[in-house]
């Protein structure tokens, strides 16, 4: 298990098609102290989450 949580705004957001017709969700955090932070999802959470998640929302990322 994994015991880290990230606080921080979504500056950027994109979902693109992989060549093998999955699906990846790339995005760029910023946190309170200004560090970027890039995350990535892939198939079915890319799915899950990118009607959820909004640039410039702030949310907190746990356990991934």
């Amino acid at each position: 298990m994994r015991d880290w949580v990230i606080n921080a705004r979504i500056t950027k957001l994109q979902m693109r098609d992989t060549q093998k017709g999955g699906k990846l969700l790339k995005i760029i955090l910023v946190d309170s102290s200004e560090d970027k932070i890039e995350g990535t999802f892939f198939n079915d959470a890319a799915r899950q989450f990118f009607p959820k998640l909004k640039e410039n929302g702030v949310y907190t990322f746990e356990k991934g």
